[in-house]
């Protein structure tokens, strides 16, 4: 029995202790293997969504270890990952078992057709055959550098594996290189590749050579693999009036994406801004104040609570002047909790700007919610309940009253402008 085995069983003896010990235990299992058979299944967030006709943060909460988790809910999410949901109750000794023997490995699952009881010699491992397939014909033309019409022939949905037609053609692309490892050079082939056909696609009276699909296809693509290099030309594009009017409609979405994920620095910053406060981008059809937010979330900078509390004002503006969806903003912090967990600070400064800004129903949610480590945190006159009055450190150590009126100036020493 090992040391962490003897200290277990000791504490699970302690009935307040084990319950609170199994649920997070519980919890933390489920939103592991969730994320870890989707990745498994070359799935990432959006398209589990989609599946499930949510919105990707609705997939980001399911994954957070943090959050429980309906049977409902479950029962979904194993029907569209291919799996079947297993509940059972459970003897306490069991428990220390499972712990000891958790692995991210243990989380894996075959999906039916890859299963081998069912299909024998057909089990393909952790790679579904449909990727595999798609690898055997994608990685041979990447390290040969191909006719480039090949890609424009998989990107309209000719030479594909026989899956059928549900999903676009470019997320068998993505998923047969996502499954290489991540330092594989074919990542930035695949990127090089896709800018030669864009170059293509974007010329003048092109349209007719390449039907709209493609041009979805390739930014899509660009999306899915950033890369420094591909941002000149999406730059060339963004400021063209006329290279950008080449871009089809139909393409506008998955040309936005590919922007979010490669931009460089502050550059489009001023724009995303603009788009939350007008509710609509300048000429990208469609695309909204919750498309700007997912573009400030990916600037590759140090988190600035300054600019994403300038986000949040313009949406509470708009969305008191115009009709529309509600605006989640817990769902919001969350997304940002995501992006930017590594960072200590930013939930404290986040927090603390909330606080500042009279958001208070939004704070009490986005503290039991999202940032829970947090409680301890918070400065609570004696004989006041949280719920009644909160008062969180500023990210120095303070409170509200001592900070109030050097915020901006502590805000930005945690975050550089």
């Amino acid at each position: 029995m090992s040391d962490h085995e003897d200290r277990l069983i000791k504490e699970l003896r302690n009935k307040d202790y084990r319950e609170t010990y199994a649920e997070q235990h519980v919890n933390s299992a489920i939103a592991a293997q969730i994320s870890m058979i989707r990745e498994q299944r070359g799935f990432t967030q959006s398209d589990l969504a989609k599946i499930l006709g949510k919105q990707q943060p609705a997939i980001s909460r399911l994954e957070n270890v943090n959050n429980g988790h309906t049977v409902e809910t479950l029962r979904q999410v194993a029907n569209a990952l291919d799996c079947w949901l297993s509940i059972r109750l459970e003897s306490w000794g069991s428990l220390v078992k499972d712990v000891e023997d958790f692995s991210m490995e243990s989380l894996r699952r075959d999906r039916f057709e890859d299963d081998p009881l069912f299909y024998g010699s057909r089990a393909t491992g952790y790679v579904p055959e449909p990727v595999r397939w798609m690898q055997r014909q994608l990685l041979p033309w990447l390290g040969e550098n191909g006719d480039i019409s090949q890609l424009a022939r998989w990107l309209q949905g000719q030479d594909l594996p026989p899956v059928g037609d549900l999903d676009p053609p470019s997320s068998w692309i993505s998923r047969a290189v996502a499954v290489e490892p991540a330092n594989s050079p074919f990542r930035a082939k695949l990127a090089e590749r896709a800018l030669a056909l864009l170059d293509q696609a974007l010329t003048k009276d092109a349209q007719s050579k390449f039907p709209d699909e493609v041009s979805v296809g390739i930014f899509s693509l660009l999306a899915d693999f950033p890369m420094a290099s591909t941002w000149e030309m999406l730059k060339k594009i963004h400021d063209d009036p006329a290279l950008r009017g080449r871009v089809p409609q139909a393409a506008h979405s998955t040309f936005l994406a590919a922007l979010i994920r490669n931009q460089v620095d502050n550059y489009l910053k001023d724009e995303w801004l603009k788009t939350i406060r007008d509710g609509h981008h300048p000429w990208l059809v469609h695309a909204n104040e919750f498309d700007a937010f997912e573009g400030l979330k990916w600037i590759p900078l140090q988190p600035n609570v300054s600019v994403i509390v300038q986000a949040f004002d313009a949406m509470f503006h708009a969305k008191a002047r115009r009709p529309g969806p509600e605006i989640d903003f817990v769902d919001l912090m969350g997304e940002l909790r995501e992006r930017f967990d590594a960072n200590p600070n930013f939930g404290r400064s986040l927090i603390y700007e909330g606080y500042r800004q009279h958001w208070q129903s939004i704070v009490q949610r986005a503290w039991e919610e999202v940032f829970p480590e947090l409680a301890d945190d918070v400065y609570l006159p004696p004989g006041e309940s949280k719920r009644m009055k909160m008062v969180p450190q500023a990210p120095d150590g303070g409170t509200e009253s001592d900070h109030v009126k050097s915020s901006d100036q502590t805000l930005d020493e945690v975050h550089p402008r």
